[in-house]
């Protein structure tokens, strides 16, 4: 097997990353870089992957390869390696269990109309202005405040969590935090760990049916409040961070192709059914990290149990086997077939309120012609996820 170039930082492939994955998924399942981590292209080889319980998540040694071994001496790396999401054997599995019944698929639909007026409450006052940056004045407070709704968390305990979020999934990403960086996270993370024990040791806590399950949780397994801020932190970053870069992409997406929008306002077109093939085209998470812990055979490969298997979710998301002409946007996909929330045991716990935050969101801005106008996206310097720095509505009456 040659050895692939692969390095997603490389200005050539953050200038168009899913030219190179749709490229890789053409060439074949399964790719070796000459430093030795196997990437996953193919749908179906990635599919099988994330469903097998034998691939484990391992962030513990990304983040010591990357910060040393005394990483979790960080406030900020302690917090996001002792979260649900990362020691996914957390209390025996009893932290994930309980996540999953917060945001089932009946508590996010009983959410709709509360989440339909945060989205009507916020975009109107937005595109009031002149110029507008659509991921700071509507995305990030819409989906944040979504979340903090859901899990029973006060807006204003959460109000501080965008200071920390970029920090903390650059930590998470194949993007280095400088030892300058490290530490003013580190200072802010841990001045929020303060406010949020002393809230999670109030009475006032236990008036959440979701954080009243996780200190009870806490209590059995004696974990300290520590432990379920790090939970909810994890869950606030993830409830809003890689889903305000996707909602703030609707406006790019509804400039971009016209005729969805008509066809979404005629009825031609089912919402739900758009999301997904947006979600499918520009997923937030392009790459997942699994080691297999055994000696495995992989596409007629030996993966040995220490090595890292990056699947590439953009990848199997564009691969040609998988979806006819994958590189356009097609209505009516087969809707199960998507890896954007992944799959297995790792699959996303928010990928019901993600969908139906953005379909929501995509209702609400079909309402709102301006938004047909062309936007300029920044996009931050990362690999493993694509985050948006800034979505800036260009006003078409404004003359330079």
């Amino acid at each position: 097997m040659p050895h692939e170039v692969f390095n997603p930082l490389s200005a050539e492939h953050q200038a168009d990353p899913y030219g190179a994955y749709e490229s890789l998924a053409r060439r074949g399942p399964l790719h070796r870089t000459r430093l030795g981590l196997w990437l996953v292209s193919g749908h179906a080889l990635a599919t099988d992957v994330l469903k097998n319980r034998a691939f484990r998540t391992d962030y513990a040694t990304a983040l010591a390869q990357a910060y040393g071994a005394r990483f979790r001496q960080h406030p900020s790396l302690r917090h996001l390696s002792t979260s649900f999401a990362i020691d996914s054997d957390k209390a025996g599995g009893d932290v994930r269990k309980h996540i999953a019944r917060t945001l089932s698929q009946a508590r996010v639909h009983a959410h709709r109309d509360v989440i339909r007026d945060l989205a009507q409450g916020l975009l109107e006052p937005a595109l009031q202005a002149r110029s507008v940056d659509l991921l700071r004045e509507f995305a990030i407070p819409y989906t944040l405040q979504v979340v903090c709704k859901l899990l029973g968390v006060p807006s204003q305990l959460a109000e501080s969590i965008p200071s920390v979020s970029a920090g903390l999934l650059t930590a998470l990403d194949c993007a280095r935090l400088s030892a300058a960086e490290l530490k003013d996270l580190d200072t802010r993370t841990q001045a929020i760990a303060e406010q949020f024990v002393a809230f999670l040791g109030s009475p006032q806590a236990r008036d959440s049916e979701c954080i009243a399950g996780l200190l009870d949780i806490a209590n059995e397994h004696t974990l300290p409040l520590e432990s379920v801020f790090s939970d909810l932190l994890f869950l606030l970053l993830a409830g809003f961070e890689t889903t305000s870069s996707s909602v703030a992409q609707i406006g790019w997406f509804l400039a971009r192709y016209p005729d969805v929008a008509d066809d979404l306002r005629s009825g031609a077109a089912d919402t739900a059914v758009i999301v997904e093939e947006f979600a499918r085209m520009f997923p937030p998470v392009h790459i997942v990290t699994r080691r297999p812990g055994v000696d495995v055979e992989l596409a007629g490969a030996t993966v040995r149990s220490t090595q890292t298997v990056a699947v590439l979710i953009a990848a199997a998301n564009r691969d040609p086997s998988a979806f006819a002409d994958p590189g356009n946007f097609m209505h009516g996909r087969a809707r199960s077939s998507v890896l954007t929330f992944s799959a297995g045991w790792h699959h996303c716990l928010g990928a019901m309120l993600a969908r139906q935050e953005i379909g929501i969101a995509l209702e609400v801005m079909l309402e709102h012609p301006q938004l047909r106008r062309a936007s300029v996206a920044t996009w931050r310097k990362l690999g493993v996820f694509r985050s948006l720095q800034a979505l800036s509505l260009v006003d078409p009456h404004h003359h330079h």
